[in-house]
């Protein structure tokens, strides 16, 4: 079936085509070894500038990361380069653990990922330091995939520590989203991508260049170690976007979207969980004793890879 027939199948089609599976991560992945939590970033960004702000989950981190931003002295956007550049040094250094070297070695073709830095493509290149991107999109992340062993397509899809571009007037880390700002600018190339003026959403699904957008719906997305926060606006839009399609009468979406999470977190996710199932997401609790300590992560990631995604095994 060729691209521009993929999304005008009528609804009761079903899934008779093989549905593409995409795995999204987010930092979860990272704080099984020596990761860093977005807390403890923030804290960082601001004894770095040298500024006393209060993190706690009353703010969003996006608003935070403008408080220590607005709080910092000196040139504001010399602040944000500076901020930006301090976040891509401290992750320059990581490396992958044993979960992202399972992770890559599963039967799929793209990953999405919030994360900054490049330790799925280390399991494949260890030497990997720099990506080879549209040398147009040096902030925003619509496009931005590096492609390792030639079938591995890492899309990071908050920015990346280094953007490939090298002139004058940008610098590597500019990519890089985290500020209330960016993600707001964001969000509005999302949405004109996907529902072009003059155009419809079935036009912003079949265009190019490819996007990781469109894998919203178009692959199976098993989304892990990552909480989907509720500042996650762009992210959230997506999948409700894709939930009014699901109920057109005319449009049929046949991908299936997967988000985890564990048992000894059932309270915490409990709201954000009856938002994903009314939206059409599959939420899958995984039980977990959680008297296992730190140990309990790793028994989270172990069940989903060993019992819900091991038939992507290669």
């Amino acid at each position: 079936m060729s691209k521009g027939n993929q999304f005008q199948k009528v609804k009761n089609n079903n899934r008779k085509n093989k549905i593409e599976t995409a795995i999204l991560l987010g930092n979860g992945i990272n704080l099984l070894t020596e990761g860093v939590t977005w807390a403890g970033l923030l804290n960082q960004i601001a004894q770095h500038m040298g500024v006393v702000v209060e993190i706690n989950n009353n703010k969003t981190f996006p608003m935070i990361f403008e408080e220590i931003l607005f709080r910092s002295e000196g040139n504001f956007y010399h602040n944000l380069r500076t901020i930006k550049e301090h976040i891509a040094n401290e992750y320059l250094i990581t490396r992958p653990n044993l979960f992202h070297n399972q992770v890559m070695k599963l039967n799929v073709t793209d990953y999405l990922t919030t994360n900054y830095d490049y330790s799925l493509e280390k399991v494949i290149k260890p030497d990997f330091n720099i990506s080879c991107i549209n040398n147009l999109e040096w902030k925003y992340s619509l496009f931005r995939k590096n492609t390792v062993n030639q079938n591995k397509k890492i899309w990071h899809i908050h920015g990346e520590i280094n953007n490939g571009i090298k002139r004058i007037s940008r610098y590597s880390a500019e990519s890089i989203m985290i500020g209330n700002e960016h993600y707001g600018d964001y969000f509005r190339k999302i949405h004109e991508f996907i529902k072009p003026p003059g155009g419809n959403v079935i036009d912003g699904l079949n265009r190019e260049p490819e996007s990781w957008t469109q894998k919203f719906f178009t692959h199976d997305i098993h989304i892990i170690g990552f909480s989907l926060d509720f500042s996650e606006t762009h992210l959230w839009w997506l999948l409700n976007l894709r939930a009014r399609i699901i109920e057109s009468i005319n449009i049929t979406i046949a991908n299936k979207i997967y988000f985890y999470y564990p048992s000894f977190e059932q309270e915490q996710y409990g709201p954000k969980i009856q938002l994903l199932e009314a939206i059409h997401v599959n939420c899958i609790m995984i039980p977990i004793d959680e008297n296992n300590g730190v140990n309990r992560y790793i028994d989270y990631w172990e069940n989903i890879l060993n019992h819900h995604l091991n038939h992507l095994n290669a």
